[in-house]
C-alpha cells in the first residue's frame, strides 16, 4: 500500500521532470487523508503552490459534473431526453444553418431541441470557444461575438454566456449576409450540417460546430 513518503516522492517527481506545480487532496467522509503541495504557480519560480492556489480545471470538471448529474438522474429529477432549455431558458431556441442550390444561406429552427443527453454526449452542436482567435467556423464566430465583452471583463458568471441574446441576435442577422455574400462569390463551402442527437466526432467539450466552413 503506498504511503505518504510515496505521494510526495510521486507528485515531488512531477515537478522535478518539468511540471511547474501541482497539489494533491485526498479526503474520506470529511476526514483529510492527504494534502501536500508542490513546486511554483508560475515558471519564473516565484509563488509557491499553496491550498490557495487556484488551477484550471478544464474538462476535469465533466467528472464530477456528470457523477452529481446522474446521481439527478437517479433520483427522477430529470430524464436525458428533457430539452436542455427547460433549465436553461436561453437554450429554448436552437437553430441551424441550411445552404440552398442557389447558395443562400438561411438561419432555420433545428428539427429538435437539444436535450440533456446531446450535452452529456457530445453533440449539441457548439466548438469549443476559449479565445478570440480567428477562425473560419461561422458558429464559432458568433460564440466569440458574445464572449468578447465578458473577456474584457476578465471575470464572469457561468450564467453570463448563456445571457448575449442581443449579441447574438444582432451577429446571426449579420452572419447571413455576409456568408450570402461569401457564397456568392465562391469563397464559403459549407460542408457539414449536424443537428442535435446526431451522432458525431468526440473533438469539443460536448460540442461540434453544426456546419464546417472553408475558405476557397
Amino acid at each position: 500500500m503506498a504511503t505518504v513518503k510515496d505521494i510526495d516522492m510521486l507528485l515531488e517527481g512531477f515537478v522535478k521532470r518539468g511540471l511547474p506545480g501541482c497539489s494533491l487532496k485526498v479526503m474520506q467522509r470529511g476526514n483529510t487523508l492527504y494534502e501536500g503541495y508542490f513546486g511554483y504557480t508560475d515558471l519564473s519560480g516565484d509563488t509557491p503552490v499553496t491550498k490557495d492556489t487556484l488551477f484550471r480545471q478544464a474538462s476535469m470538471s465533466k467528472i464530477p459534473l456528470y457523477t452529481a448529474m446522474m446521481l439527478l438522474y437517479q433520483r427522477g429529477k430529470f430524464l436525458l431526453t428533457d430539452p436542455v432549455g427547460n433549465y436553461l431558458p436561453e437554450w429554448k431556441e436552437s437553430k441551424k444553418y441550411v445552404r440552398h442550390p442557389n447558395g443562400y444561406v438561411e438561419i432555420v429552427p433545428t428539427r429538435a431541441p437539444i436535450t440533456i443527453r446531446d450535452t452529456l454526449s457530445m453533440k449539441c452542436g457548439l466548438p469549443y470557444c476559449n479565445s478570440d482567435a480567428p477562425t473560419e467556423d461561422i458558429t464559432l464566430r458568433g460564440m466569440q461575438e458574445c464572449m468578447r465583452p465578458l473577456w474584457a471583463k476578465g471575470h464572469y458568471t457561468l450564467q453570463e454566456p448563456f445571457s448575449c441574446r442581443e449579441t447574438r441576435s444582432a451577429w446571426w442577422r449579420s452572419m447571413l449576409w455576409t456568408e450570402r455574400d461569401n457564397m456568392s462569390r465562391g469563397r464559403i463551402s459549407l460542408t457539414k450540417n449536424i443537428c442535435p442527437g446526431r451522432k458525431t466526432r468526440r473533438d469539443g467539450p460536448g460540442f461540434f460546430p453544426m456546419w464546417k466552413t472553408t475558405l476557397t
